[in-house]
Formats: structure tokens, C-alpha cells, sequence
């Protein structure tokens, strides 16, 4: 994730040859790049799963405000918030696949998004109705690890 802020500009990686946590311009082939990070005065931290949690919630609840009058699909999905908990990666999903268990909502393409997987399509049981397709995609996440 190219990282932009506090005069420091650069991908934040961590290094292939250890666990050290940098800031290059440039990704090295034996890195990989951190999506859930914060830069602060004491330097480079990485979001542990409660912040990364409630970094979540805030962007859940500021897209929600922001869409819960919109109908059309592409403005809901569009929306800055969503597309930022999008850019959270693979950590997000099962705060994503939690809250969908709980509340139905418009978590699908953001859970293609991040998978890269489109289970509706790729399974027969899928008949077009949000029950099933939340079912399908709980059932996909307990299979990943992703839930208990």
C-alpha cells in the first residue's frame, strides 16, 4: 500500500530477510507490503486485530450514514468508506463476514474484492436470494478459518 503522510512518502514493508518493519520507495522482491499500519512520532506500528476492528466499525458506520438512503448498488459500493475497508485486506474479513451474520448488508462485493473469490457464481445452490448468499459466504468463511 503506497503510503502517503507526516513528509514521509514510500511503500511500508516488511522485510523478506526478517521481520523489520520499513519504508522504501520502492517494493523489494523479497518483501511484502502492510495494508493495517499506523506512522506516529515513535515510528512505523502495526494494527493489532482490535484496532484493526474498530478501524473497521468506524468506516462501517460513517458508509452506512452515508449510503443508507442510496438504492443504486454501484453509489453504495463506491462509497469512500467502503472502498477504504476494501484497502483493509484480507484482516477485515471476519469483521465482514461477522457483522453480515448479524446484519445483511452489501458485504458481497467486498468480499469478492478481497478474496478474489466469487462463490455465488461458482456454486449451484445460489438462487439470488440474500439468505442464501450470506449463508454461502458463512459457510465459506468457517471453511477458511476466517470464523468459528
Amino acid at each position: 500500500m503506497k503510503y502517503k503522510g507526516q513528509n514521509k512518502d514510500g511503500y511500508l514493508i516488511i522485510d523478506g530477510e526478517g521481520d523489520t518493519i520499513k519504508l522504501k520507495n520502492e517494493v523489494p522482491q523479497n518483501g511484502i507490503i502492510l495494508r493495517n499500519f499506523i506512522f506516529d512520532s515513535s515510528g512505523i506500528k502495526v494494527l493489532g486485530k482490535e484496532l484493526i476492528k474498530k478501524k473497521f466499525q468506524e468506516l462501517k458506520e460513517k458508509w452506512k450514514k452515508e449510503t443508507c438512503y442510496l438504492s443504486d448498488p454501484t453509489l453504495i459500493h463506491n462509497n469512500k468508506n467502503y472502498r477504504e475497508i476494501i484497502k483493509m485486506g484480507k484482516d477485515v474479513i471476519p469483521f465482514i463476514l461477522e457483522d453480515l451474520g448479524t446484519e445483511p448488508n452489501f458485504w458481497m462485493r467486498a468480499l469478492e474484492e478481497i478474496s478474489g473469490e466469487n462463490i455465488l457464481e461458482e456454486n449451484g445452490e445460489y438462487s439470488g436470494m440474500i439468505k442464501v448468499a450470506i449463508s454461502l459466504w458463512l459457510k465459506w468463511g468457517k471453511e477458511k478459518g476466517y470464523v468459528e
